[in-house]
């Protein structure tokens, strides 16, 4: 049986003919993973009777029927905010999973710091239409995203879990605890469009992890739902006005924001569309301003320490975030400027949802720049060869009194790593826990 449960949410609008295709494989999946999750279909006012084929056809699976159409912001946070799980996974009705999808997505959230996994993400004749994706910059001031792979067959380039720019809202999971601390999606980029950009890029800056697990699989038919109602012009619309909407409430790197500014005049006169899309942003500005005013306390990352993690890796193969070793025992994690070596199986264990290291060349693994060694995770447990428990916080091993003092800090055994005196070593003496 799997460890983790979630409330699985469904978004639903007119598409009950999807919905026959979805429901059983995500109920197969729920089985496979043991049961215990909870299916939650949100019916955004439908008029194709699909809340009533649910309910009749699979008396396991809730339905929140809504009144009227809220879009992916709207609908999506009506689920959550009655989701009784602590981890969520959504599901737009035009996706279907592989039987071990949830087994293999919510393995990461052992991990405290993980905000969110995303899937690999196929079409119906097996093409990618989403692996990982990393972020751009152009030094125009100019926000981007690149999807290595994206619609060429799946040859399973990326070897392993890595960092990803962000967890597509149509089939990821989250931590619902880290959504509710971020107020959900923000209703500023209704009906949609870069609301999971959004919700991910805060979430990096908060210091958590969005990660891309490609044991994961489900496949997605693009277009089957919103896009068929919305003219494209209108869409495309949505999608300038909600980048502009995303910069404007994030950025606070003075050196992005002065090229932003700089060149968004520019970028306005080069189609018709940006121009209205900008005006239309306009619109927004005072609530870009006030939510990027509320985030602020929260941040530990700068912007372009949160790109150096969801860029490129330096070698523009590898994904940032992917766990490699040569011939030799050692294991480097890629980040950003080049490799950070793990110094020994107690701190690979501390980051629990990297199960899955890449075997590489020893002349590619050379070519990485070394950069500073991994650390023990932030507030990982640890216990001595004597017995002695210890939080790690910054740098330091605060040791616990008892067992009871572990209870009272909301923490377990189960979670304690039993770690060398060597590794011990490699932490700062700290205050009692």
């Amino acid at each position: 049986m799997g460890k983790y449960k979630a409330t699985i949410i469904i978004l639903n609008w007119n598409g009950q003919h999807l919905l026959r295709r979805c429901l059983p494989s995500v109920i197969q999946a729920v089985n496979y993973d043991g049961g215990g999750h909870e299916i939650l279909v949100i019916d955004n006012g439908s008029t194709d009777g699909s809340a009533q084929f649910v309910l009749s056809n699979y008396p396991g699976v809730a339905v929140l029927p809504l009144p009227e159409n809220r879009g992916f912001v709207g609908g999506y946070n009506a689920g959550l905010a009655i989701a009784r799980q602590h981890l969520v996974v959504l599901l737009n009705n035009s996706t279907w999973v592989r039987a071990d999808f949830f087994t293999n997505l919510l393995t990461h959230f052992e991990n405290p710091d993980v905000f969110g996994v995303s899937p690999k993400i196929l079409t119906p004749t097996g093409l990618i239409e989403v692996e990982y994706l990393h972020a751009t910059w152009d030094g125009r001031g100019i926000i981007g995203q690149k999807q290595p792979g994206f619609n060429e067959p799946d040859r399973g380039r990326v070897g392993g879990p890595c960092y990803t720019f962000y967890a597509p809202g149509g089939c990821s999971a989250f931590n619902r605890a880290k959504l509710m601390a971020l107020g959900w999606f923000h209703p500023i980029y209704a009906p949609f469009h870069w609301e999971e950009v959004d919700i991910s890029y805060r979430a990096w800056k908060r210091g958590w992890k969005v990660m891309y697990e490609p044991r994961a699989v489900a496949w997605h038919e693009a277009g089957s739902t919103f896009s068929k109602h919305v003219p494209a012009e209108q869409n495309k619309l949505i999608w300038h006005r909600n980048r502009l909407l995303f910069l404007w409430s994030n950025l606070s790197d003075p050196e992005m924001v002065r090229q932003h500014h700089s060149y968004l005049p520019v970028w306005a006169t080069l189609d018709p569309l940006h121009s209205q899309s900008l005006q239309a942003a306009r619109a927004f500005m005072v609530q870009a301003d006030q939510k990027r005013t509320n985030d602020q306390p929260h941040w530990q990352l700068s912007d372009k320490e949160v790109f150096n993690l969801i860029g490129a890796c330096c070698s523009g193969v590898r994904p940032n975030g992917s766990l490699v070793k040569g011939t030799g025992s050692d294991v480097y994690l890629l980040e950003g400027a080049g490799k950070r070596h793990v110094p020994s199986r107690a701190v690979l264990d501390s980051f629990s949802n990297w199960l899955h290291v890449i075997p590489i060349g020893d002349q590619e693994l050379a070519a990485y720049p070394l950069m500073p060694a991994v650390d023990f995770r932030e507030g990982c447990l640890l216990a001595s060869p004597d017995r002695t428990a210890y939080i790690v916080s910054r740098g330091r091993k605060h040791p616990v009194a008892s067992l009871q003092r572990l209870a009272e800090l909301g923490r377990s055994v189960e979670e304690i790593i039993p770690v060398s005196w060597e590794d011990l070593r490699r932490l700062k003496e700290g205050g009692p826990a």
